[in-house]
């Protein structure tokens, strides 16, 4: 019970993500989504980071300004997540 306590913020953020992806709204998804990698890499076994790089290569051929804005600030959270893997 405790545990899926813990849990609810990031299902909220997930289904919110998921809503927004219906809608076409990318960047409020990909902000959700975003907030689950940064706190929460393994969330749904990464499901938030399978997302974001989907959402990103759907958009790059359209949008790429903004795809190299989140491509960036997903190796970024990449990079940390791997030292601390590394190093932990």
């Amino acid at each position: 019970m405790q545990q899926m306590r813990k849990y609810e913020p990031l299902l909220t953020r997930f289904d919110s993500a998921i809503c927004e992806i219906a809608q076409h709204n990318y960047q409020q998804a990909l902000d959700q989504l975003f907030y689950i990698q940064q706190n929460h890499a393994d969330f749904k076994e990464g499901t938030a980071r399978e997302m974001i790089i989907t959402i990103i290569n759907t958009l790059a051929p359209n949008n790429p300004k903004m795809v190299q804005k989140y491509r960036t600030q997903l190796a970024g959270l990449l990079s940390v997540w791997l030292f601390w893997l590394c190093f932990s």
